[in-house]
């Protein structure tokens, strides 16, 4: 079987699954509806992409649609960056601002329009036309400044993660970091396939465009796995969080009191690895939902909301007028580290731990 051959039944059958996928996304029922159709809408933008190899191959399309097609991939990465916004952020949603990220694909279909899809040039001269060249590199260009949009954002995401307070669990975002990584170990293989097709070898440029669709295979190939093996990562549909009655402000409220019952009578706080997860895991909340939560009625972040405990745990300690030493204080509190016990007590109580304990034997 030659490769241009496997090259045609690969990319089809990678844009069926991309298909398949998206109708999934579409499909499941979800609290987070809006990243699964941002995802779904990249897999249906891939799949156009993909199934180029196969029309092209067997001519099914006249060479403007098959420009067109092209010429959808600048709608790609909005889409992608769309999907990791929705999951990393709580307060992401589409507003009319979005629509400034379909301007490059407005600009390439006037680029292209005087020319390719008004003229008549056949599809040589379409290939080899300024004009194509132009968007060509421009949907390079573009590739990139998003790649960098989504590294800054799971960097700021990491960096939230890093201080106990996030509103996204380690789960998703080592899937948003795998699904980035895999988008760019892509790129070589394009570079590669790029090359080849300027070369004289045919036979060396089909097995290198089959390089990369065998690549693209095995990508959706990854990820629906991922959706059979995880799915709570697309699908996060749990009957727990909605047996509050009363509206959302009952939800709200019955929410708020068990987390209140749960810090007064477990005191997870005395607990220095105490993390978002595992008092969410508590209230049979997700992260998302707890961090929300937290910022929402008490204005402030995860590991401010349980400092504040633990100072009071340390205030109780040192205002007793006993002889344990501020590490003592600090351990029985929760606190991991000297520093931490100090700026947070500084930041709750207005003065260091020391002050306040001269403070309370001066008092007494």
């Amino acid at each position: 079987m030659s490769a241009a051959m496997l090259l045609s039944g690969f990319s089809l059958v990678a844009a069926c699954i991309c298909l398949i996928l998206a109708g999934f996304l579409l499909a499941a029922r979800s609290r987070i509806a809006l990243s699964n159709r941002m995802l779904a809408g990249f897999l249906i933008l891939t799949a156009a992409d993909l199934s180029g190899w196969f029309i092209d191959a067997n001519d099914l399309l006249p060479i403007k649609a098959s420009v067109f097609r092209f010429s959808l991939a600048y709608l790609q990465m909005p889409f992608f960056l769309g999907y990791f916004a929705a999951v990393c952020r709580a307060d992401f949603a589409l507003r009319m601002s979005w629509l400034w990220h379909a301007l490059p694909f407005l600009a390439a279909t006037l680029l292209l329009t005087p020319r390719i899809y008004t003229g008549q040039l056949d599809a040589g001269a379409v290939i080899g036309s300024p004009e194509f060249q132009v968007a060509r590199a421009g949907l390079a260009v573009q590739y990139y400044a998003y790649i960098a949009a989504i590294v800054v954002l799971l960097l700021r995401v990491r960096s939230a993660f890093a201080d106990r307070y996030v509103g996204v669990s380690s789960k998703a975002l080592n899937w948003l970091t795998q699904l980035l990584v895999s988008s760019l170990l892509a790129q070589p293989l394009g570079v590669a396939k790029r090359l080849a097709l300027a070369g004289p070898a045919q036979a060396v440029a089909d097995w290198a465009q089959l390089a990369v669709a065998t690549y693209a295979l095995g990508v959706m190939i990854w990820i629906t796995f991922k959706a059979l093996l995880e799915p709570d990562l697309f699908r996060v549909a749990d009957s727990r969080l909605r047996q509050a009655s009363g509206g959302a402000d009952g939800e709200t409220d019955a929410r708020l009191s068990r987390l209140n019952a749960v810090m007064e009578r477990d005191q997870p706080h005395l607990d220095p690895g105490l993390n978002l997860e595992g008092l969410a895991a508590r209230l049979a909340l997700t992260p998302r939902e707890l961090s929300e939560l937290i910022n929402r009625e008490f204005g402030v972040r995860f590991f401010d909301f349980v400092n504040r405990y633990r100072v009071d745990v340390a205030a109780g300690l040192l205002a007793e007028g006993g002889r344990k030493g501020m590490l003592q204080v600090l351990h029985e509190a929760g606190f991991s580290s000297k520093s931490s016990f100090n700026a947070a007590f500084l930041k709750h109580r207005g003065m260091t731990p020391s002050a306040f304990r001269a403070q309370q034997r001066r008092e007494a």
